[in-house]
């Protein structure tokens, strides 16, 4: 998703000049990194409970 959106967000605000589609494209750009963050997260506490 973010490197999908990352170039959508680069497209949109150079060549479209459509300020609600950069708007989405970053939506879809904090979510993807959101998702990101939660899995990293989700992956040390369940190492942390698995050496205990």
């Amino acid at each position: 998703m973010v490197l999908v959106s990352a170039p959508t967000i680069g497209f949109s605000f150079f060549i479209l000049k459509n300020g609600v589609y950069m708007l989405l494209s970053c939506l879809v750009f904090a979510l993807g990194l959101g998702l990101l963050l939660y899995r990293n997260e989700t992956e040390k506490v369940l190492d942390k409970q698995n050496k205990l």
